[in-house]
């Protein structure tokens, strides 16, 4: 037993980032003493059960630690069900909770049992085990190795089970500050950091409750700081990324979109797309994370405007042109952007090329919609100062192609005819649209999608402008909008009365 405790001892301190055991040359003392165990499951099922009630019985905290460890590679390495696994692992963490070595093999044991199910997960939950790993948080909160696998513990049990939050306090509340907690203890430690953050996610959950929490709690601070510490580590940065992702997209709420933006700094996001621009997952975070806090916050808007960003910003589309996802999110926040006051978004578009790649991004991806709405918002609030870059890059038919591939699409028939409509003040500009067709598709898309305002607007104002007969398209536009302001007062059917067509 002595030696099988050693073993396990050197393998642990092998274990590196990897939180998931992973069987190497020195299992083989596991694997000597039990040849069958590897393929025989009934016989592993047998020696777990055999532990389990000997983790329950023993008073050795050196044996509890071994027997804890082996429990959490048997239930890993092999699809076995133990009963009151549970429990005797917790039993085992409160006789021995002054050794941090059986409370970190308790956590692992617990994670890897939650792991095997939702039932598991439920049973843990209901035995106190959330508690336990809390405890042994706060009780060990200088041992690295502790946190860690508390960290995995938290983070297997609140993604399992949809209730599971709320074991660790209200909203996750008590497992957030202590997760908060350890990233200020541990700030050295990018394992500690990247861990953290995921168990931060897994319990935030996108829900703005956890969200506000964490926020308040100090969270993102301790967010900022572990950016600042480890920015070169791709795998910390990642799940820090991933973490403010999810506290950004809680809620449509600009005061805390602000509030990100403020601690964690758009100029920090920004320097790390720049140190890892041919990574295109961390650019393709980056853009997503800024196109959330651009999303309601004006100020955020000028912020990142205002900075070197559309060098960025276009690099990474640029460098990730044929990536679907990024364009969406790179063309919506630009989209954004070009909501704010001044010439800094058109000086950044000129400076970098950025209307071509706009269009450039139509051409590859002309088939999603969600793109060529968003050039198409992008080339209205432009069209002024590109006008005839626009048109020499073909940017008038490709907005017309885009309106035939997606005719039953309201949201980019919207944005087309407002983008139509602003470039149909140049004559020349009118000449293009009327010889590709522009004014049927125009006509089509008012007639099919009569009841829409936006639609309405941008297409009679474009008709207008493109055809001689204003005062007959005014008209038009009136009646459509009276049509149905009458839809939305009359019933479907019948009279107001009974509504069975008694009329």
């Amino acid at each position: 037993m002595t030696s099988l405790a050693e073993t396990r001892d050197n393998q642990a301190a092998e274990d590196g980032n990897n939180l998931y055991y992973t069987p190497k040359e020195s299992d083989a003392a596991l694997k000597n003493s039990a040849p069958a165990a590897v393929s025989d499951i009934a016989q592993n099922s047998e020696r777990l059960q055999e532990l389990v009630r000997n983790l329950r019985e023993t008073h050795d905290e050196k044996d509890a630690g071994t027997i804890a460890l082996e429990i959490s590679l048997r239930i890993k390495n092999h699809d076995i069900a133990v009963p009151e696994a549970d429990i005797s692992i917790i039993t085992a963490m409160k006789r021995f909770s002054n050794s941090s070595k059986v409370q970190s093999r308790g956590c692992k044991a617990l994670a890897e049992v939650a792991a095997k199910g939702l039932s598991n997960v439920e049973s843990l939950v209901d035995k106190g085990g959330p508690e336990m790993i809390l405890t042994a948080m706060e009780k060990h909160r200088a041992e690295e190795d502790l946190q860690k696998e508390a960290c995995r513990a938290i983070e297997v049990i609140t993604k399992k089970y949809h209730k599971g939050k709320h074991a660790f306090g209200v909203n996750g509340h008590d497992a957030i500050v202590a997760l908060i907690k350890s990233m200020e203890d541990h700030s050295s430690s990018p394992k500690i950091q990247r861990l953290n953050c995921r168990a931060l996610a897994s319990l935030v959950g996108e829900q703005i409750e956890s969200s506000r929490i964490l926020v308040a709690e100090g969270g993102l601070k301790a967010i900022r700081q572990a950016l600042k510490n480890h920015d070169s580590s791709i795998e910390v940065i990642e799940n820090a990324f991933d973490l403010l992702f999810s506290v950004l997209n809680s809620a449509n709420s600009y005061l805390l979109d602000e509030e990100v933006a403020m601690t964690i700094s758009v100029e920090r996001i920004l320097s790390i797309m720049t140190f890892f621009r041919d990574n295109e997952k961390m650019l393709g975070q980056g853009l997503n994370l800024l196109c959330l806090c651009c999303r309601e916050s004006p100020r955020n808007r000028s912020s990142v405007a205002s900075l070197y960003s559309f060098e960025v910003i276009l690099g990474s589309l640029d460098h990730c042109i044929h990536n679907k996802e990024i364009l969406r999110n790179g063309t919506t926040l630009i989209q954004y952007l070009s909501q704010t006051e001044g010439n800094a978004v058109a000086a950044g578009l000129m400076s970098e090329g950025g209307m071509e790649l706009l269009l450039n991004a139509i051409r590859r991806h002309i088939s999603d919609a969600a793109i060529v709405e968003q050039v198409s918002l992008i080339v209205a609030k432009m069209a002024r100062p590109f006008s005839d870059k626009i048109r020499k890059e073909g940017g008038i038919e490709l907005l017309l192609s885009g309106m035939r591939r997606h005719d039953e699409t309201v949201d980019v028939q919207r944005a087309a005819c407002l983008a139509l409509w602003k470039l149909s003040t140049r004559p020349e500009n009118a000449s293009i649209i009327h010889v590709n067709g522009g004014i049927k598709l125009i006509n089509d898309a008012l007639t099919r999608f009569a009841g829409d305002d936006g639609v309405s607007d941008a297409a009679c104002e474009a008709l207008a402008l493109l055809t001689d007969d204003k005062e007959l398209l005014m008209a038009r536009q009136s009646l459509m909008k009276a049509r149905k302001r009458t839809e939305e007062i009359e019933p479907a059917t019948g009279c107001l009365g009974c509504g069975i067509g008694c009329i």
